[in-house]
Order: C-alpha cells, then sequence, then structure tokens
C-alpha cells in the first residue's frame, strides 16, 4: 500500500530557494539585457546625429570655394557659440549671396541649427538688404562642436570639424572628427 505523504517543511524551503535562485538569475539576464539594448540603442541615435550634421556639414563646405568659409567662436551674453559661416553665390548677379550659418549655441538645449541668409549689395560691397531664407534644427544631442579651419599659404584650405555628442539619459557620448576641404577654385 501506498502511503500519501505531503512534502516535509524543508523539502519546501529547498525548493523555494532554488526557484529564489533561479529566479534572480533569469530576472538579473533580462535585466542585463533590457539595459544593453538601451544603451546600443542610444549609442546607435548618438552617432546617427553626428554622421547626419557631419555629412549636412560636409557637402555645404565642399561645394564653396576656400574664400567663402569661416568660422566664428563667440561669447555673447555668458553663452558659447560657435559658427561656421559659409557664402555662396545665389544667382548670376554679382552682389547677391547666400550665407549658411551653422550654430551651435552651448546653453541652447544642446541644438545645432542650419541658418540661412540672403544678402544684396550694391556695386560698392555695402549691404543693401538682408533678410533669413530659414532655420532648420539638425540635431538635439551635442555635447560640444568645433570648427577649426586653416587657409594655409599652400593654398590647400582644410575645415577641421570635431562633433560630440552625448545622452545624458543613458550616459553614452559619441566623438566625431572630420576634415573637410572646400572645392578648388577653376
Amino acid at each position: 500500500m501506498k502511503t500519501n505523504r505531503g512534502f516535509t517543511l524543508i523539502e519546501l524551503i529547498v525548493a523555494l530557494a532554488i526557484m529564489a535562485i533561479v529566479g534572480v538569475t533569469v530576472e538579473g539576464i533580462f535585466s542585463s539585457s533590457i539595459n544593453s539594448y538601451k544603451k546600443d540603442n542610444s549609442n546607435w541615435r548618438i552617432q546617427q546625429d553626428a554622421r547626419h550634421a557631419m555629412d549636412e556639414i560636409q557637402m555645404e563646405v565642399k561645394m564653396s570655394s576656400p574664400d567663402m568659409v569661416s568660422v566664428v567662436d563667440l561669447k555673447e551674453d555668458g553663452l558659447q557659440k560657435s559658427i561656421l559661416e559659409i557664402r555662396k553665390k545665389e544667382s548670376n548677379t554679382e552682389y547677391t549671396c547666400v550665407t549658411v550659418k551653422w550654430v551651435y549655441d552651448s546653453q541652447s538645449k544642446k541644438i545645432l541649427s542650419r541658418i540661412k541668409y540672403s544678402e544684396t549689395y550694391d556695386n560698392k560691397g555695402k549691404l543693401v538688404s538682408k533678410y533669413e531664407k530659414g532655420r532648420n534644427k539638425i540635431i538635439n544631442n551635442i555635447d560640444d562642436i568645433l570648427f577649426e579651419y586653416k587657409y594655409p599659404e599652400t593654398g590647400d584650405s582644410i575645415l577641421t570639424i570635431n562633433i560630440r555628442t552625448k545622452d545624458d539619459d543613458a550616459g553614452t557620448s559619441f566623438n566625431m572628427l572630420q576634415a573637410v576641404y572646400p572645392r578648388l577654385e577653376n
């Protein structure tokens, strides 16, 4: 005859302890996977932001002649601003041009903006009119940007762009450094 004996208290405690160890291990693996996914996704996003900004800036610079590119670093009202200015002729008229400014303001929510101006000059080079044609926000996650423009005597001008993006929530950052050469004049 079989007796229907239940589990002893020690057997139940051992089974619960084993289940707890397995549960904590599975939860740790699952939590680690989720955190890894979030960090990888954040890394991907900030790298894409930096690449997008770099591609946009490179396109403008490569279509410009060396004497139409300038870099200005301003400290205005206690805020650091880095400006890359590219001037191009908009039409065949000798005195109409478009100025594209890439502006990074260290205090305005880490935004890199592209501002397009149209300027018209008279025969003496005096500014006749200037108006903003458009303003585009390029990316948000910029931690810092540095434009350095060298125009050596050899004629080989080079613009060095250093963009650092950062996601404070995930604690990730990405740095991209690129040298860009304006097109040579014919």
